[in-house]
């Protein structure tokens, strides 16, 4: 049997407790000789914490198997919050629970379900006050970001409201919420789940969003045996992390693919403008978005009529509750300038090999990258970077495989020696201009010009990219007659060189392509054309998203989301990529010139796939 749904988690969670006095109080809704605990007692919590294996309602994706590193459960801690409603609720104290129990499927040897029993503190009543609601976070494999047991006193989440910890923020490498002290171990906390369905029904104003899970106070008992018979809650978790994949069709060029091209090879790909800080629980809070809560979460492109935030199914069967899709990190909204690099990381110009992952089913991870439609921008937007190895026709490129363009003219190739004469010629074509300064007598050439190209050694010959021309020397050989002009001579020659190179370069742009290597950035969809439809504006709009309604109709189209897998399959190639990796640019993400083919598939981690064409 193989495990679906991979990013949700199903807890459920059975509280109990022994009164710490001697008075024994029956809870209003318990059973007949079932004995609940006051608040303030002590009693006991037990959970059942499970992997479904079945899931209805993930939209038009659905779920899909993982790895068993992605299921490992490692530690398990419990943040027990009370108080009148979710966003107010303090946090009472913190558990350690025993995760021991954990069984393992063998055949998929993935961590399916596990029974965990732990003494907890009833939360008080203050005095005057009716008695709160309790409410249950759970994390897995905090990865020792969370307080340790106790109260949490001395630390940043003490007696802090629900709101207050989903707004926490930790700076954070993808490795610190995946592995910890050199284990698997992928940090999970819960999942904001939706009251009403979503889908293609119609959301009205009678839904809410929530992340934490609502005990039942009447069904806090005395006795583990009690509490085991009456579960009290129950708590669904997503990982902390996106996960994306990517595929390739090598040698699939496209039916207009440049004429140059004869075939590919993707050599691998990374991630690039990924975040570098995270909210430890998804952060769906309404009030920081424009416009104000509760309307995003109605949102629906009306050429779909799709209500893309939300499922139109229940998380399971039987269940009232409904996953949803999206959420604010904690750059959502800023006006900071992506493209320093202060909020993003950002890889380097060129990739080794050995920092590419191949195309196939190995995945990176990364943090969750959210945004508004104002800020849908290519400098703001996590994407993915293939590189591939071209192969030119017949004499176009060198044997090793170098080429080059000039001025990103890809309709020409050049070789090395190619590009040396087209500087020889514009720098004769100059230098006919200024002869007479220097020269009375005497006729050169192209045979008298050497030219270096800043590829010539070092790094830069070794990992190609954007190159320039560093020198243009003249010689004299075999110049008949020549006589210069006086106090002139060659020295005099090779300094008018020298002056003349800034504004060589300013005209000529190099493109080198070491090993024919080609680079394509990929923007990652988070909803696709099938519940976001994007189409070039006309009748004079310049605007790539317009309209008092583009909320509505695009919010979260671009951007990465943790518990959910995209996956990039590059289904063609049309044209000759970059020579390194592009800046990204203030351009909208909305239209790009693709020279990949490619199409995303996204499943809630679940899958989002896209197709690009190179």
């Amino acid at each position: 049997m193989k495990l679906k749904y991979l990013f949700s988690m199903a807890m459920v969670g059975f509280l109990f407790g022994a009164c710490s006095s001697d008075d024994v109080v029956v809870g209003d809704g318990g059973q007949d000789g079932v004995v609940a605990v006051q608040p303030g007692e002590e009693g006991f919590l037990s959970m059942s914490i499970s992997l479904p294996t079945t899931v209805a309602g993930v939209r038009a994706a659905g779920y899909d198997d993982g790895t068993p590193d992605e299921y490992q459960v490692n530690n398990a801690k419990l943040l027990l919050f009370y108080g009148a409603e979710e966003a107010a609720a303090k946090l009472h104290r913190v558990y350690d629970l025993e995760v021991s129990a954990f069984t393992k499927n063998d055949e998929t040897q993935i961590t399916s379900s596990a029974n965990i029993v732990q003494e907890i503190l009833v939360p008080p009543t203050e005095e005057g006050q009716q008695v709160p609601n309790y409410y249950a976070m759970v994390v897995l494999n905090d990865n020792g970001l969370l307080p340790n047991e106790g109260d949490a006193s001395n630390t940043k989440f003490h007696q802090k409201t629900f709101k207050e910890v989903s707004e926490l923020a930790e700076a954070v490498q993808e490795s610190g919420l995946r592995t910890y002290r050199d284990k698997p171990s992928f940090f999970m906390s819960n999942a904001p789940m939706y009251s009403v369905a979503g889908g293609t029904t119609v959301i009205g104003d009678n839904g809410k969003v929530t992340t934490l899970a609502e005990i039942d106070p009447d069904k806090i008992f005395q006795t583990e045996l009690e509490a085991r018979q009456n579960p009290a809650v129950t708590v669904y978790v997503e990982r902390a992390l996106a996960k994306v994949t990517v595929k390739a069709d090598n040698d699939k060029l496209s039916g207009d693919a440049n004429e140059n091209l004869v075939g590919y090879t993707v050599n691998g790909w990374t991630l690039d403008n990924t975040n570098k800080q995270t909210y430890l629980v998804r952060n769906v809070a309404p009030e920081n978005l424009t416009p104000a809560q509760p309307v995003w979460w109605k949102y629906n492109n009306t050429q779909v009529n799709v209500y893309r935030f939300v499922d139109g199914a229940a998380v399971e069967t039987g269940a009232s509750f409904y996953r949803t899709h999206f959420g604010i990190d904690p750059n959502y909204a800023v006006d900071n300038d992506y493209a320093t690099g202060s909020l993003l990381n950002k890889v380097a110009k060129t990739i080794p090999a050995d920092d590419l992952t191949p195309a196939g089913e190995t995945p990176r991870y990364c943090l969750e990258n959210t945004f508004d439609v104002e800020r849908m921008k290519e400098q703001n937007t996590t994407r993915v970077i293939v590189a591939a190895k071209l192969t030119m026709k017949n004499g176009a490129a060198e044997a090793s495989g170098d080429f080059y363009l000039l001025n990103k003219n890809t309709a020409t190739i050049y070789q090395k020696a190619g590009v040396e004469n087209e500087v020889k010629r514009l720098w004769m074509n100059y230098f006919q201009t200024i002869i007479s300064t220097y020269v009375k007598n005497g006729t050169f050439t192209e045979d008298n010009v050497t030219v270096t190209l800043s590829n010539a050694t070092g790094a830069a010959q070794a990992n190609g990219g954007y190159t320039t021309v560093t020198g243009i020397e003249m010689n004299d050989d075999g110049v008949e007659e020549l006589v210069y002009e006086t106090d002139k001579s060659l020295t005099d020659i090779n300094a008018a060189a020298a002056a003349y190179l800034p504004t060589l370069n300013e005209m000529l742009t190099i493109s080198y392509y070491k090993g024919g290597v080609a680079y394509y950035p990929v923007l990652i969809r988070h909803f696709g054309d099938s519940e976001t439809p994007w189409t070039m504006p006309g009748n004079g709009i310049f605007e790539s998203y317009p309209g008092l309604d583009a909320a509505n109709k695009w919010l979260g189209r671009y951007g990465v989301l943790r518990n959910t897998w995209y996956t990039v399959n590059v289904t063609g190639l049309k044209n000759i990529g970059f020579c390194e990796v592009p800046d990204a640019g203030t351009r909208d993400d909305d239209p790009l010139n693709q020279y990949i083919a490619v199409e995303i598939h996204i499943l809630p981690w679940a899958t989002r796939s896209q197709d690009v064409e190179l």
